[in-house]
């Protein structure tokens, strides 16, 4: 059939482009659902969190319908970006370091770590009050502890905090297969993933978990003694080079790359970040010529 031409639209901002890409794939599912769409991100990296957030928005599946999302990611995420994982890493670096207040109160919100779950509503507010009280921008493990002392005296929480901070086992050099282990001791002391039921999608991320302290592990060779604090780094390192693929059926709208969408035919394209200083794309220097041949025969773009 005849190609209709390309329409070019303005936004203020990514974001505001995010959400109406994200419309526009609700509104050709309402009304073409068997047509094919798909949404081209020129910089999918970036663009992907927000994009999928401002789908599942679109879609009802920010909840219960969270497995239900009927678009298909072509790139997966990294582990680190994954929320059961991302809060994984916050709550153990917080036994090393103080953190931000942004991502304490982000531990307290995580449905993976269930922090003080079994306290009312007014406790736990209490105990947000009497640690923003103190002045201190960075919250350090130690002082919440104290706090909860006061609070909560007779809280599972508390009992908690004195397990991990009474146990030593952070301490000292190991080699990263032994501190392996104790990583995977230390989220079960935190009650990580276990005070929620996981949904498929969750479940999948941590069937990698094994894995990645398994690479962890194998650093062993190299590094024989290194500290706590440098095998959880390196553990971040692990996870940020494991990608994770959710398991979906093909459907109708696609989110792609510049590079996956080549070959493929859809009924309706949008593309995302079309900017000037983006397309064209510049053609890369050849790194195995040097420059000056490059110049005497007129390579492109030099």
């Amino acid at each position: 059939g005849a190609v209709s031409q390309p329409v070019a639209r303005s936004f203020v901002s990514r974001e505001d482009e995010l959400m109406a890409a994200a419309l526009w794939a609700h509104q050709i599912s309402q009304k073409s659902p068997s047509s094919h769409a798909a949404i081209v991100s020129l910089d999918l990296f970036h663009d992907r969190p927000r994009l999928e957030y401002h789908l599942r928005e679109q879609f009802g599946c920010l909840d219960k319908n969270y497995n239900d999302l009927p678009v298909n990611f072509s790139t997966g995420i990294n582990l680190t970006r994954c929320p059961i994982f991302r809060d994984a890493l916050l709550v153990l670096e917080w036994e090393i370091k103080p953190l931000s207040r942004a991502d304490w109160l982000a531990l307290f919100r995580s449905p993976f770590l269930g922090l003080a779950c079994c306290e009312s509503d007014s406790k736990v507010l209490q105990l947000i009050e009497m640690v923003f009280k103190s002045g201190a921008r960075e919250i350090a493990l130690s002082a919440v502890s104290r706090c909860v002392n006061t609070l909560m005296p007779d809280s599972d929480f508390r009992c908690t905090l004195q397990k991990l901070i009474s146990n030593g086992s952070i301490r000292g050099s190991k080699c990263p297969e032994d501190w392996a282990q104790i990583i995977s001791q230390r989220l079960s002391l935190w009650g990580w993933p276990t005070h929620r039921s996981l949904d498929s999608i969750e479940y999948q991320q941590l069937q990698q978990l094994e894995s990645s302290l398994d690479q962890l592990s194998e650093l062993s060779t190299i590094f024989p003694k290194t500290s706590y604090e440098f095998s959880l780094a390196m553990w971040r390192s692990c996870l940020e080079q494991m990608t994770f693929q959710p398991k979906t059926p093909k459907d109708n709208i696609q989110v792609l790359g510049p590079l996956e969408v080549l070959g493929g035919s859809y009924d309706f394209l949008w593309v995302c970040g079309a900017q000037r200083g983006v397309l064209p794309k510049y053609k890369a220097i050849e790194n195995f010529v040097p420059v000056s041949i490059q110049k005497r025969l007129n390579f492109p773009n030099l």
